[in-house]
């Protein structure tokens, strides 16, 4: 995710999971925040609305995720990252989670 204010665009692109017309909502929290959500119907659903703009029955389909490790890829970018302390932010979807 690149960072709040810096302008740099994340374009995502992902098939819908719900038989319903949706829209893409971003929100973002400090850490440490609370984010009231739980599973149903294999989905991660928000159970209240939130300070961020969630509301209830909102879908949660991607969360940044910090993982530590070997970065995947190759090349400048991914030795970087590893030399860098090899802690690092990826999207993670909800939904391979689940299995949606």
């Amino acid at each position: 995710m690149p960072p709040s204010g810096s302008g740099v665009k994340a374009r995502l692109k992902f098939s819908s999971i719900l038989s319903v017309p949706s829209e893409l909502v971003e929100v973002r929290y400090k850490l440490p925040f609370g984010l009231d959500v739980a599973p149903l119907r294999n989905l991660a659903v928000c159970t209240k609305d939130g300070p961020g703009g969630e509301k209830a029955g909102d879908v949660l389909r991607y969360t940044s995720q910090w993982i530590m490790g070997l970065p995947s890829g190759g090349g400048l970018a991914a030795t970087a990252a590893f030399t860098g302390g090899g802690v690092f932010c990826v999207m993670c979807d909800t939904c391979q989670l689940g299995n949606c």
